[in-house]
C-alpha cells in the first residue's frame, strides 16, 4: 500500500504540481468578466453540477472549507437568496477524476468585474488588477479563459456590452503580445441568463428552449468584437456557448430580478457544464502530448533500478529498494497508459455532445 500511495504521489506531481502563490505551474482555468454578468451564479452551478453530477467524469477537491462553502453557497441560491461577489480574485483547486482515476488537477480563479472594466481600464486607475490578470494569462498553464455577458444587459445596452468585451479583449491581445509561450490556448465565450432571450412559453405549465435564438444571439453579442480577434491569433481556438445557470427554475422577482423558483433543492440549469468539458477536452489534448515523454522518463528510470539490482546474495535493504523502485515504475507505466485509454474516451464522449454552441476558429 505504501509503494501505491508514493507512485500516486510522484505521478500527481509530474502532472499537477501546482505552485501555491504564483500559479507557475500546473492548469489554470480563468474566468474574465465585469461585474454583473453572473459570474459567482455561473461558477456555483457549474462547479456544484460537477463535483455531485455522479457521472464517470467529476472533480472534487481536497479544501474542506472551499466544498463547504461551494454547497453553502448553492443551498443559498436555491432559496432564492444573493451570494457574495468575487473580492480581489479567488482561487479554488480542484481534481478531474474519472471513475476511480486521478487525471489532473487544475486551478479555477475568478477576478473581480473591477479588475476588467473598461472604463478604468481607460483611466488607468486599475493598472495593478489588470497587470495581475496579464500576468496570470500568460502563464504556460493557462490553457482556458472563460469570457463572459450577460444576454439580458445586452437586451438593454449593447453597446455598452461590447464595449466591456473590448476593454477585456485589449487585456488578451496584451497578454498574448511577445510571448514566448507556445501553446493552444482555448476561449470560450460565455452567454448568460440566456433565458431571458430563448427560454419560450410552448404551453401553460411548459417551456422550452429556442436553440436559433440563442445562436443569435451569441452572435451579435459577441462577432464584432472576437472575430478581428481570432483573425489575428490563429492559435486560439474560440467557442461560444449560451447557458443559464438558474434555467427552467429561473422566475422573476417583484423587482424585476431573475431568481430560482421557490423550494426548489436542484437548480435546472441549462448548458451549464458545457464550457468546463470543452475546456477540459483541451487541457486533456495538452496531457496527452505528455505521455509519450513521462513514459520515456519512467522507462529510463525503471531501467537505472535494473541495472543496479544487486544478486540475491547482496545486502537485502538495498535490493529491497531497487525492487521497489521498479515496482513503482511498473505501477506509474500501467498508469500512464490506462490515462492514455481514458483521455481518448473523454474526448470522442466531448465531441459527440452536439451543445449549442457557435465555433468562432
Amino acid at each position: 500500500m505504501a509503494g501505491s500511495n508514493s507512485t500516486l504521489e510522484r505521478l500527481r506531481e509530474k502532472m499537477a504540481k501546482i505552485d501555491e502563490e504564483e500559479f507557475d505551474t500546473g492548469y489554470n482555468i480563468v474566468m474574465l468578466g465585469t461585474s454583473g454578468v453572473g459570474k459567482t451564479v455561473f461558477m456555483t452551478t457549474m462547479l456544484y453540477d460537477f463535483m455531485t453530477c455522479g457521472s464517470s467524469l467529476r472533480i472534487d477537491t481536497y479544501d474542506t472549507a472551499q466544498k463547504n462553502q461551494l454547497l453553502e453557497s448553492y443551498k443559498s441560491l436555491c432559496a432564492g437568496e444573493e451570494i457574495p461577489a468575487t473580492g480581489r480574485y479567488e482561487a479554488w483547486r480542484f481534481q478531474v477524476l474519472y471513475d476511480a482515476v486521478d487525471l489532473f488537477s487544475f486551478r479555477w480563479i475568478d477576478y473581480r468585474g473591477g479588475s476588467v472594466n473598461f472604463a478604468q481600464i481607460r483611466s488607468g486607475t486599475n493598472d495593478m488588477d489588470i497587470q495581475a490578470v496579464v500576468d496570470l494569462l500568460r502563464k504556460p498553464g493557462t490553457l482556458a479563459i472563460f469570457v463572459l455577458a450577460d444576454a439580458e444587459r445586452f437586451q438593454k445596452d449593447p453597446s455598452r456590452i461590447r464595449a466591456e468585451l473590448q476593454g477585456i479583449r485589449f487585456i488578451l491581445e496584451d497578454s498574448l503580445e511577445d510571448s514566448e509561450v507556445k501553446r493552444r490556448l482555448h476561449l470560450l465565450l460565455v452567454l448568460t441568463k440566456c433565458d431571458v432571450v430563448a427560454l419560450e412559453r410552448r404551453w401553460v405549465f411548459w417551456r422550452d428552449w429556442n436553440r436559433d435564438k440563442m445562436l443569435r444571439c451569441c452572435q451579435k453579442v459577441f462577432s464584432e468584437v472576437f472575430l478581428p480577434f481570432m483573425q489575428k491569433n490563429k492559435d486560439v481556438v474560440c467557442d461560444a456557448v449560451p447557458l443559464s445557470s438558474y434555467g427552467k427554475s429561473s422566475i422573476r422577482s417583484g423587482d424585476g430580478r431573475i431568481q430560482v423558483c421557490p423550494g426548489v433543492n436542484k437548480i435546472d440549469s441549462y448548458q451549464i457544464d458545457v464550457p468546463l468539458r470543452m475546456a477540459f477536452k483541451y487541457i486533456l489534448k495538452d496531457l496527452e502530448t505528455r505521455i509519450p515523454e513521462m513514459t520515456q522518463e519512467t522507462r529510463t528510470q525503471k531501467a537505472v533500478h535494473q541495472v543496479a539490482l544487486p544478486p540475491w546474495w547482496h545486502i537485502f535493504s538495498d535490493r529491497r529498494t531497487h525492487k521497489e523502485a521498479i515496482r513503482e515504475c511498473d505501477a506509474l507505466l500501467k498508469h500512464l497508459q490506462k490515462l492514455s485509454v481514458i483521455i481518448s474516451k473523454i474526448v470522442a464522449e466531448t465531441e459527440h455532445l452536439n451543445p449549442v454552441c457557435w465555433h468562432l476558429a
